[in-house]
């Protein structure tokens, strides 16, 4: 038996459209722009990427701005909503999530890009066929299939 977890990353930046998404990226750069302050010990940087550039680790940055999207992430009630199988059920249930920040500028609100990492509870993996897996999740007897769609991958597989 073939035991996977799943990991999305969901991609969020000014061209999202779902309210809930500009919400959350909305309140993420108000955020990031509060705390940046204290990584910027000079003033001098203006984005993320300078301040990568600089030596700056930018983890705990990510840490303190992902307080911003734990509200937004706790409304999804474990369910990633971009994710439906193919007869349109959300199966996709997660355990764990990641904030990243991708980019941004302090003083350009579309310059800002993050991503939600979604982190699935184990599933047994069936069978694929093209570019579908059929999986199922454990100890239940529902299937469901799933297509491999971009920024979806197999994160571990365990033998058993």
């Amino acid at each position: 038996m073939k035991m996977i977890t799943l990991h999305y990353k969901k991609v969020i930046d000014s061209h999202s459209t779902s309210e809930w998404e500009k919400m959350l990226w909305e309140d993420s750069f108000m955020e990031f722009k509060m705390q940046f302050q204290n990584h910027n010990a000079n003033g001098s940087l203006f984005t993320l990427k300078g301040l990568v550039n600089s030596g700056v680790n930018i983890e705990p940055l990510e840490y303190l701005v992902s307080a911003s999207v734990v509200g937004y992430i706790q409304q999804l009630n474990g369910i990633v909503p971009d994710l439906i199988d193919n007869i349109g059920i959300r199966y996709f249930g997660f355990e764990s999530f990641q904030f990243q920040l991708i980019d941004s500028d302090t003083r350009n609100i579309h310059q800002h890009k993050i991503a939600i990492n979604y982190f699935s509870s184990q599933y047994e993996w069936l069978e694929t066929i093209g570019e579908f897996l059929i999986v199922k999740k454990k100890n239940e007897a529902n299937l469901y299939t799933i297509k491999l769609v971009p920024y979806l991958s197999i994160q571990t597989i365990d033998y058993e």
